[in-house]
């Protein structure tokens, strides 16, 4: 699913399931290697939706090991340190455009921001709710590129089929001026 790539296009990172394997890994292919495939040692075992920092330094990803879903951190590609973000759930997960937070949605429908600082040593901060979207959709979304509002896909009502679709291209030119 919508495989990250880091900001130098370098690498492509997803997750993946080796042959006979019942546990997911979080791997990457450089892109001038394709067919050397890579993947997070041994203590990420069961990564799986990877998000990749904008400095590429870090991944963010899903693990079940601990019960429920929850998002953890560690850096990359090395797989050196891992850090636990969320405490009651998580997915969806991405760090912002800065770089500055992980945000991942919480299993109740909650956006979550969390703050991250990578220098000598990675930094967590206190986790911070952003929007509370409730159990429904919002599954898909991205955040704008200073971090501060985003767009999600929901349904419209109860439609489940969507026929047809409008775009509406340079609509704020009918205010300017006004």
């Amino acid at each position: 699913r919508f495989p990250p790539v880091t900001a130098d296009g370098r690498r492509v990172v997803f997750n993946r399931r080796p042959p006979g394997d019942t546990e997911w890994q979080v791997a990457w292919v450089d892109v001038d290697r394709p067919t050397e495939v890579h993947a997070l040692g041994p203590a990420h075992r069961g990564a799986r939706f990877p998000g990749v920092s904008p400095d590429g330094r870090l991944v963010v990803y899903v693990s079940g090991e601990i019960g429920n879903d929850e998002i953890f951190l560690t850096r990359f590609p090395s797989g050196e340190g891992k850090w636990q973000l969320s405490t009651d759930g998580g997915g969806w997960v991405r760090f912002t455009p800065k770089g500055d937070a992980v945000v991942y949605r919480t299993l109740g429908g909650d956006l979550i921001s969390v703050p991250v600082t990578l220098g000598a040593d990675v930094t967590i901060g206190r986790p911070r709710k952003l929007f509370e979207w409730g159990s429904g959709w919002m599954l898909f979304y991205e955040l704008a590129p200073d971090g501060t509002r985003g767009i999600a896909a929901v349904p419209v009502g109860e439609a489940n089929d969507l026929s047809s679709l409008s775009l509406v291209q340079n609509w704020h030119a009918e205010f300017v001026g006004r």
